[in-house]
Order: C-alpha cells, then sequence, then structure tokens
C-alpha cells in the first residue's frame, strides 16, 4: 500500500489550472460540446501521464469499457484520515435516477469500510474550480451495506489515497 496522496495533488492543481486559466472564459454553453469535449481529454490524458504513468498501470484512454470520471478506479483507495471515528460524507445512489440526489450522513469509520477513488468532485464545474472532494465509490461498509455501491464524497482534507497493488 502506497500513499499517492501528494501525486494526485500534483494533478489536480494541473487540472485547475488549465480549467481556470485556459477554459473557463472560452466556455459558454452547455449545449456547446467544444471546448468540454477538449478539456475532458486533457483531463484524461493529465490523469494518465502524472498518476498512471508511475503506477506502471496501463493508460485507460484505450479501454472503451472504462469510462473517466464516472467509474471507480479498483486499486485507488481513499482512506480517512487516523484517528477519525465519524466521518462526514454525501452519499448519492447512481441507480436512483439520472440525475445524482445527494444526501449527508455520518459514517462510522472502521477496518470494514472501503472507497475507491473516483475522481476530484466540484459542485459546479463550469466556473472557476477548486475540486474540495474525493468522490468515490463506497466498496465495503459492514454498518449498512444497502449504501454499498453507491457515490460518497469526502472532502479531501479528511483522506488520504493509496496505490494498492
Amino acid at each position: 500500500m502506497k500513499n499517492i496522496t501528494d501525486k494526485l495533488f500534483i494533478y489536480l492543481e494541473a487540472k485547475r489550472h488549465i480549467w481556470n486559466t485556459y477554459f473557463v472564459n472560452v466556455f459558454e454553453s452547455l449545449r456547446e460540446c467544444s471546448p468540454l469535449d477538449e478539456y475532458e481529454k486533457i483531463d484524461s490524458l493529465l490523469f494518465s501521464a502524472l498518476v498512471l504513468k508511475d503506477l506502471r498501470k496501463p493508460s485507460l484512454l484505450f479501454d472503451k469499457d472504462f469510462l473517466f470520471g464516472t467509474m471507480p478506479f479498483s486499486y485507488l483507495k481513499v482512506i480517512p484520515n487516523e484517528g477519525l471515528e465519524k466521518l462526514g460524507v454525501i452519499i448519492s445512489n447512481p441507480a436512483s435516477s439520472s440525475s445524482h440526489q445527494w444526501e449527508h450522513i455520518d459514517l462510522e469509520i472502521d477496518t470494514h469500510t472501503e472507497f475507491s477513488f473516483i475522481e476530484f468532485f466540484e459542485w459546479y464545474r463550469y466556473g472557476y474550480v477548486t475540486y474540495p472532494y474525493f468522490r468515490v465509490r463506497i466498496t465495503k461498509y459492514d454498518k449498512k451495506p444497502d449504501i454499498v455501491n453507491w457515490d460518497a464524497l469526502i472532502e479531501t482534507i479528511n483522506a488520504k489515497v493509496f496505490f494498492i497493488d
């Protein structure tokens, strides 16, 4: 298990800088696919180059079954900071509808709690962004198994990301 939190934050800084400097003022409407499509391609290339390459994981750009930004990386685990017994998260059942309904809850944290990294999350992605959350998939939670496979938002200050080979 290797802590890669710093590596992810280097990627995040590059992602934020590119959007906030070069794309935020070019974007005009959700109906306009370009420049959003180009930015999403750049984002996935940045992730591949700055995170996956050093982990010796193949680029997911060539895997047509993997949807970058919506599917979890099974080998990237988000682990709450030591000492936290409860963790405030915002959860959403991805099967409930096409638009996510988010709900604040507190999770009791123990060794039977697991989260897989999906992406950094921002509520409004089309203005100036900071991405204050890890968006994760709950992969194990024995205290409430009905929320396993739900998405959750965890404040980045409350957790670290580890590479599990």
